[in-house]
């Protein structure tokens, strides 16, 4: 198998001699001081605690996210319950105390006809939007990165 050395060393192709060069002491610094660490038992087990922490930490953030990815849609379909039926109802309520303050009637079904139907295209936009940010969300999230700060 062939070896990418400019991969190795982290530098371009088109990388200088004393990029290069620098690259390559770096390098050389980084494996002396993890040999050194891990050489000592008492410094390899500190390592190997910190490394553990880190790993639980990492984990518990991935567990916060998937929790607040699963309830952004539970709380965009609540406000969205909360937008098709309260906003209407609240309307037609207004609508019926002033028929009655102006002494005429109104045909309740066919209000709340009309406005459900002048409704249904913002329901529809609105249900694809969420699930397009749900979907995003998820795929961003199984790379494992983090969208959210």
């Amino acid at each position: 198998m062939i070896k990418n050395y400019y991969q190795i060393l982290k530098v371009p192709r088109d990388a200088s001699p004393d990029q290069i060069k620098r690259a390559a002491q770096s390098k050389a610094a980084e494996i002396t001081e993890a040999y050194n660490i891990l050489k000592d038992p008492k410094q390899r087990d500190l390592h190997d605690a910190t490394l553990d922490e880190f790993d639980r930490r990492v984990r518990f953030i991935k567990q916060r996210n998937h929790l607040i990815y699963a309830l952004i849609p539970l709380i965009g379909y609540f406000l969205m319950a909360v937008f098709i039926y309260y906003v209407p109802l609240e309307l037609l309520h207004h609508i019926a105390e002033t028929s009655v303050k102006e002494g005429t009637t109104i045909n309740l079904i066919d209000k709340m006809t009309a406005i459900l139907e002048s409704y249904i295209p913002f329901i529809a936009v609105l249900l694809v939007a969420i699930g397009g940010l749900v979907a995003i969300w998820r795929f961003i999230w199984i790379r494992g990165e983090d969208p959210l700060p």
